[in-house]
């Protein structure tokens, strides 16, 4: 990895540098949204600072743990600070997965009609479906709860039926319109954050200019690159789906390559230095997540 880092900026001048540090505020406005979506879906329960920093951690941990588990040290953070019991967390947790699940459902089929319109009927067809299935689930929790839990009931083991029925119960909760439409918002205005970042440094960077579309596809690459990944950050997959996609718009193979490092160190910029500040200041580590989950498997048998 240092290798090609310094691949990277031996293809590219020192303004690239500058460019990073330039779209910062974009990208900590993007996390800002993150924080603002999980306090939209809370109920304004919890507060907008202590959801900053667990957006700043679940981001940052993610190049540390492998996929997603990262993420469950939001819901365990934020039970530590604001009192958020971890089951209503993570329940919180599951609604921004379905709400990125159909952005992401969204993003690729735009992307599939801006590569070829003759496949339009099939990338919409892509785009219901994945929406469909993501709204399904959100109104069988909400309108029928009884008959997921009966779903449930076919799990292996008691404990696991117990968190299930609970789990259900805290998302029946959770998913009222006014939140959802509101956490859309929040999320929507994050995503487009994170697309100015994009466009911002290739054409900046970049020795040929893109449009915005161009520049669509280059960040729906780089999300499905990350989304694809098999390693913790989608180190190596989000890399080739940038180099791929830059390739494809006439970029040399180490340009595109240098432009995926420069794009990774955009995404990343300050959040990693205040996920560190958090972690020495308020002391969070894998024996808070493991007393966490005990905790929870208490509840449970309560």
């Amino acid at each position: 990895m240092l290798t090609i880092v310094a691949f990277a900026f031996g293809e590219l001048s020192a303004d690239s540098l500058f460019v990073v540090l330039a779209v910062q505020p974009i990208n900590l406005l993007a996390l800002l949204f993150v924080a603002l979506r999980f306090r939209a879906l809370s109920g304004s329960s919890v507060p907008l600072w202590p959801s900053t920093k667990a957006a700043a951690l679940s981001s940052s941990l993610l190049y540390v743990f492998p996929t997603r588990i990262s993420e469950l040290v939001k819901p365990v953070y934020l039970a530590a600070q604001c009192n958020l019991s971890l089951l209503r967390g993570t329940a919180l947790l599951a609604m921004e997965r379905f709400i990125d699940v159909l952005i992401v459902a969204s993003l690729l089929g735009l992307g599939a009609m801006l590569l070829a319109n003759e496949q339009m009927g099939s990338a919409l067809l892509v785009w219901g479906s994945i929406a469909s299935a993501v709204i399904l689930v959100c109104l069988a929790v909400l309108f029928f709860p009884d008959r997921v839990q009966s779903v449930a009931s076919f799990l292996p083991s008691q404990w696991l039926k117990d968190v299930a029925a609970r789990f259900v119960e805290e998302m029946r909760l959770t998913v009222s319109p006014d939140r959802v439409v509101l956490a859309f918002f929040w999320s929507s205005l994050a995503w487009m954050a994170s697309f100015v970042v994009v466009h911002i440094v290739i054409n900046v960077s970049g020795s040929i200019p893109l449009t915005q579309s161009q520049s669509f596809l280059v960040f729906v690459a780089g999300t499905v690159g990350i989304a694809a990944a098999v390693v913790p950050g989608g180190l190596g997959t989000f890399e080739a789906a940038i180099v791929v996609s830059l390739a494809a718009h006439g970029y040399t193979v180490g340009e595109a390559l240098a432009l995926s490092v420069l794009l990774r160190a955009a995404n990343l910029g300050f959040v990693p230095l205040l996920a560190a500040w958090t972690i020495v200041r308020d002391g969070v580590g894998l024996a808070a997540l493991a007393k966490e989950i005990r905790k929870l498997r208490e509840q449970v048998r309560n």
